[in-house]
């Protein structure tokens, strides 16, 4: 089953619903209404600035949007912070892995900080393949429809 998340440009506050990105995905691309550049992570839309993601050096555009995405994460960070107290600390030790002297590194193939059960399978299914050649696959060049769905 498909997931969709609600966004809103940045740059002309267009509303808009999109397919929910793999978790840790970073989309970046213009926005179809006002054509002015955003990166979508973790479901939010952020600015970019057109200017040196389209003309910029790869220097420049790698700064650009670690800025970017430094200046969102310290923001969440933050507010995660605000809301710790003491009596949540204590609570989280109590369930703390005990250390292990033989204790093996995760397979490559894990994600890292990811608990096996929360792992993101990466595969698309035969579903939404043939949901996305038959239904939006055809629509990609279609200006109206963005529209529709970014109104």
């Amino acid at each position: 089953m498909l997931s969709m998340v609600e966004v809103k440009c940045p740059h002309c506050g267009v509303r808009g619903q999109i397919l929910l990105p793999p978790l840790g995905a970073l989309i970046v691309g213009p926005c179809p209404n006002c054509d002015q550049m955003v990166v979508v992570f973790c479901g939010k839309v952020l600015a970019l600035d057109k200017e040196i993601m389209l003309k910029g050096t790869a220097t420049e555009k790698h700064e650009h949007l670690m800025g970017i995405l430094v200046d969102f994460l310290a923001n969440r960070v933050a507010r995660v912070v605000e809301q710790l107290s003491p009596d949540m600390a204590d609570g989280l030790r109590d369930y703390a892995p005990e250390a292990q002297d033989n204790a093996q590194p995760p397979a490559p193939e894990a994600e890292v900080g990811q608990p096996e059960h929360m792992q993101v399978d990466p595969r698309i299914t035969d579903t939404e393949l043939d949901e996305f050649v038959h239904s939006e696959l055809p629509r990609l060049d279609n200006k109206d429809y963005f529209k529709a769905i970014f109104d």
